[in-house]
């Protein structure tokens, strides 16, 4: 899975179609949560819709930095429990 992260005061149309720009350029099976940071105190989580599972590609990080800063994309890793 893919976090991004972002501050939703800074999302206008623009930016919400150069992320589904980005998005839909990296195919792949990898599910996405959008992070909207509202303010100081409050996030609202989004999961993706399955249509748009990602590659999660060091050029899809490398873009994310680029159009939304560092740290706006990150990958989550699911442990595997020992038997």
């Amino acid at each position: 899975m893919v976090h991004i992260r972002l501050d939703a005061e800074r999302l206008n149309p623009d930016a919400m179609g150069r992320l589904r720009h980005l998005l839909v350029s990296h195919p792949g099976e990898c599910k996405a949560q959008l992070h909207l940071i509202v303010g100081e105190e409050a996030e609202a989580v989004i999961a993706l819709s399955p249509k748009l599972t990602i590659s999660p590609s060091r050029t899809f990080f490398q873009e994310m930095e680029q159009f939304f800063g560092h740290g706006s994309a990150a990958p989550a890793y699911k442990a595997c429990a020992m038997r």
